[in-house]
């Protein structure tokens, strides 16, 4: 070629295909039992996201500066193991491949909603996944109790009484898509049935003297007895520690002249019970008793008579 001069060739004109290549770095994470999906793509291009079998495992997603995610709209719930599949479009090409996700979601703990005081016993209820199997556990047995569960909702009280003045645990799983979960637990403690005192004398609107014996029934053996003026709101006599179930008395003396108002209340070492009802009287001057002589009983023409009365009273005698 003279002077080394460049000459140009006839054009030659092709046409070639470049592949959407498989998206990458595919990951899920899960919240409250529904994944989502995320990882890096051709920007512009569309992640197919489709459980095996074709239904739609999450939205298609559109991947924008290389990345991309897609929430699930619906809830999965607890599985041991789902296949998803995902490949990216555009320009009406998709990647070669389906890339195969496997997704597994662990039950979440189930939740203890209350523990509700129900004598030595308590009331324990709480919600799982629907049709989860709950294992519940007690600290002071090894027995695994299977609370009944209904949607979701579980309940459970055990028949057997729970010592008082010990702090007690409460511990919860769920067996749910072939997984144990985690645990739950709670703290409790019950308290002793402590029953509430009545009172059966002196009768409710009579009149008595200012020594009397407040009697009852429905003590507590250990328990610690205690009347009060209720109108004064004071204790009314000296405590009385009860040493067997059932009836109890408390005397008391020098009343003043006026209406009362009294209940009582026992305490079982820090454990109080009820108040009982009011029962309403009024410390009168009564009148004396004869002992000497007795009824329908005859005397000699010269006798002594003789009988009770308040102290430091003075008793005028009659024949009537």
């Amino acid at each position: 070629i003279p002077g080394n001069a460049w000459i140009e060739s006839p054009h030659f004109a092709f046409t070639s295909t470049i592949a959407v290549p498989d998206p990458t770095d595919i990951k899920y994470t899960v919240a409250d039992y529904t994944p989502t999906f995320s990882g890096r793509g051709v920007t512009g291009a569309t992640i197919l996201i489709k459980k095996q079998g074709g239904a739609e495992a999450a939205p298609d997603a559109t991947v924008r500066d290389s990345q991309w995610t897609s929430k699930s709209a619906q809830v999965w719930g607890p599985m041991l193991s789902q296949n998803v599949d995902l490949k990216q479009q555009i320009n009406g090409q998709s990647s070669a491949n389906w890339i195969r996700l496997i997704v597994t979601i662990a039950p979440l703990a189930p939740v203890i909603t209350a523990v509700t005081q129900n004598g030595l016993s308590p009331d324990i209820t709480g919600t799982c996944w629907p049709g989860a199997v709950v294992d519940l556990v007690y600290s002071d047995r090894p027995v695994v109790h299977k609370p009944v569960q209904t949607n979701g909702n579980w309940a459970f009280r055990r028949t057997e009484p729970f010592a008082y003045g010990v702090r007690h645990t409460v511990t919860v799983t769920q067996l749910a898509g072939g997984q144990q979960s985690p645990s739950a637990s709670s703290t409790f403690d019950v308290q002793p049935q402590v029953p509430t005192p009545l009172i059966t004398e002196p009768l409710s609107e009579s009149q008595v003297g200012r020594d009397l014996k407040v009697k009852g029934t429905q003590g507590m053996a250990g328990a610690t007895m205690q009347l009060r003026d209720a109108a004064r709101d004071v204790p009314l006599g000296a405590p009385l520690t009860l040493l067997s179930a059932g009836d109890w008395e408390i005397e008391l003396k020098g009343l003043e002249f006026r209406a009362y108002t009294i209940d009582a209340q026992q305490t079982f070492q820090t454990y109080p019970s009820l108040r009982s009802e009011y029962r309403g009287f009024t410390v009168a001057l009564m009148p004396p008793l004869f002992t000497v002589p007795t009824p329908e009983a005859d005397l000699p023409r010269t006798a002594t008579l003789s009988g009770t009365g308040i102290a430091n009273g003075r008793i005028f005698v009659w024949l009537d």
